[in-house]
Parts: structure tokens; sequence; C-alpha cells
């Protein structure tokens, strides 16, 4: 039961870290495009 137990807290370890950086992705990805449109503007 103490592995299971191990297993499951490190499942929702993992998932939160791959929520966060699908989130910092996603807010990377934003800016680069917002910063390249600047740049094609000048």
């Amino acid at each position: 039961m103490l592995a299971l137990d191990v297993g499951n807290r490190l499942n929702v370890f993992l998932d939160g870290i791959r929520e966060v950086f699908y989130k910092v992705l996603f807010f990377y990805k934003e800016y680069i495009y917002k910063y390249e449109e600047k740049l094609l503007k000048k």
C-alpha cells in the first residue's frame, strides 16, 4: 500500500509540474508572438 500511496503522490506532483510547464509555454508563445508583431511593425 505504501508504494501505491507514493505513486499517487508522484502522479499528482508530475501533473502539477506538467500543468505549470504548459502554462509557462503558452505564455512564452504569446509573449514571443506579440514581441515579433512589434518588431515587424517597425
